[in-house]
């Protein structure tokens, strides 16, 4: 009996100095959410302000701390762009793609956040600044381009990225399509007709 009561005297003792451990162990994790947060409201904030100097060390500290999360890096692009840091946009997608996330979400992000500025050409020259920068990324960054010149109306640039497009998939019928748009636009009916019969001809 007595060796009973020892051991459970040790055991109530065990479960007392234990405790405070897991207490405090747990005390960091919340912590960081509860800074984490806090930092993507004041990155919030600075970013709607346009203190772009204040949301790019805000974004920082948020990277740092969860460096897999595409919106941030989006942000983060946008607001090196609007502060003319070209290098700056490259080290951050070169980042975020070393910490796997995936190119074609980190361009919808950017799009979203630039185009939410009105701020549109900042995705524009994202795109050119990447293409020049990591040419593996050519053809996926072409087809971007011909998307964002669509959606601006931009008949030249239509015209130029629908023929760079045609030139690996020459019977891509959305391929043909904005180049009919772009000679369109561009006054060119005859050269227009001429493609919608093309297209005619190989998806009647």
């Amino acid at each position: 009996m007595k060796l009973l009561r020892t051991k459970i005297c040790g055991w109530v003792v065990a479960a007392i100095l234990i405790a405070p451990a897991c207490v405090s162990a747990d005390t960091p994790s919340s912590t960081q959410k509860r800074s984490y947060e806090a930092t993507a409201v004041k990155a919030g904030r600075f970013f709607k302000y346009r203190e772009w100097a204040n949301a790019a060390a805000m974004y920082e500290l948020m990277l740092e701390e969860q460096p897999k999360v595409c919106d941030t890096y989006a942000h983060a692009i946008v607001t090196a762009g609007m502060r003319s840091l070209p290098d700056y946009e490259i080290a951050l997608a070169e980042k975020a793609q070393a910490n796997l996330v995936p190119v074609d979400s980190l361009l919808q992000g950017v799009r979203r956040v630039s185009f939410s500025l009105g701020e549109t050409s900042q995705y524009e020259k994202f795109l050119l600044l990447l293409k020049e920068r990591q040419r593996w990324l050519g053809r996926s960054i072409d087809k971007q381009l011909l998307q964002y010149y669509l959606f601006r109306r931009n008949a030249q640039e239509i015209e130029t990225y629908s023929r760079i497009m045609l030139s690996g998939a020459p019977d891509n019928a959305d391929f043909m399509l904005a180049l009919a748009q772009g000679r369109l636009l561009n006054g060119d009916y005859e050269g227009a007709m001429a493609t919608y019969r093309d297209v005619l001809a190989l998806y009647p």
